[in-house]
């Protein structure tokens, strides 16, 4: 993995904490974080693996102790970019949605964000729910699919 030869013998003093890659040694130390974030936040957190495709790269903080006491996790996401839009374009490229998901997962790829416009977005709200996706804003301009 190209983040892990990056990252390798990196680390980074940030005050009281020093950040350096993760390894599997410290997923219980994730896994306890993780399980102190969801008390918090009173809802469940995402549980991705942490050490392949989507994630690309997890790095943790360690205390003054050398307890984990932070996590962060990069993960790639696909955003669609849609260069034509007529009614056609839209209703024969929406076709091709089974094997797009099924070619983005076979790669890991859980994630598949799309944007849209303001002037479009009365148009094509109904036809990108119709896609699986969820609208993730008020204004309708940001939308997610998990594949």
């Amino acid at each position: 993995m190209k983040a892990a030869e990056f990252w390798k013998d990196w680390t980074r003093c940030t005050g009281k904490l020093t950040w350096r890659l993760a390894t599997p040694d410290d997923l219980p130390a994730i896994r306890r974080l993780r399980n102190v974030s969801e008390r918090f936040l009173k809802q469940p957190q995402r549980n991705p693996s942490l050490f392949r495709v989507p994630v690309l790269l997890t790095l943790v903080a360690e205390n003054e102790r050398g307890k984990i006491a932070d996590c962060v996790y990069f993960e790639a996401q696909v955003e669609i970019v849609k260069l034509a839009c007529t009614p056609e374009s839209l209703a024969e490229s929406s076709q091709l949605q089974d094997d797009v998901a099924l070619w983005l997962k076979s790669m890991g790829i859980e994630t598949v964000l799309m944007k849209v416009l303001p002037e479009h977005k009365p148009q094509m709200a109904a036809g990108i729910e119709a896609l699986g996706f969820k609208c993730m804003d008020r204004v309708f301009s940001y939308w997610r699919r998990l594949l």
